[in-house]
């Protein structure tokens, strides 16, 4: 990468709390639409030696789309006037946790599902991971998307020259989330002083 370093910040995602796009495509926030056709990201998704019976990956072969994922990647799409390679000069979007974990039965395990003895140690590695990315990558504001993304941001760049910014959840399980989004995530982006860093120029773009 040489001296290349971004210019905006990055996306922090949290712990994955949803499967069906994420743990089938391996992409944040997965869509297949988007990492498909707009990204252009092709290939074979291979399945896991371990796979849940309930949690099939189906890579690109899923026809199922995440509300949060629609929601985050519609937001991108504004900020950068459609255009992925705007997008990709100014944003590295990560997962804080790239783990899924599940019950028996296939039910998520969240964070705080997950005893302080598993936890702990769990979190001590995400924080220095993402430290060195952030190190590497020279980033100099962290989005990060939920309090869970942004408490593990503020730990690991605590001794870093860096600014974390927290964004509201496009979750459907926040209320708050289901009553436009993208106005209050964009209104967030501006009080942080973030907006002007990119040509977005108004108007909306919904993802289904």
């Amino acid at each position: 990468m040489g001296d290349e370093r971004f210019e905006t910040f990055y996306i922090l995602e949290s712990f994955r709390l949803y499967t069906e796009d994420y743990s089938r495509l391996s992409v944040p926030f997965g869509h297949v639409g988007v990492v498909r056709d707009w990204l252009g990201v092709t290939g074979e998704v291979r399945k896991p030696c371990n796979e849940h019976p309930n949690r099939t990956v189906l890579g690109f072969s899923c026809h199922r789309s995440e509300v949060s994922g629609g929601r985050l990647w519609s937001l991108l799409k504004l900020l950068c006037c459609n255009n992925p390679s705007v997008l990709a000069k100014s944003i590295f979007l990560h997962n804080y946790c790239p783990l899924l974990y599940l019950t028996s039965t296939g039910t998520n395990v969240t964070p705080a599902d997950l005893k302080a003895a598993y936890r702990r140690p769990l979190e001590s590695l995400c924080d220095a991971s993402l430290h060195d990315v952030v190190s590497l990558l020279g980033v100099t504001d962290i989005l990060a998307v939920g309090n869970y993304a942004c408490n593990g941001a503020r730990r690991a760049v605590a001794q870093l020259p860096v600014k974390v910014h927290k964004l509201m959840h496009p979750s459907p399980r926040n209320p708050l989330a289901n009553i436009d989004w993208e106005s209050a995530a964009l209104q967030q982006l501006r009080q942080a002083g973030l907006l002007d860093r990119f040509p977005y120029n108004g108007g909306s773009s919904n993802i289904s």
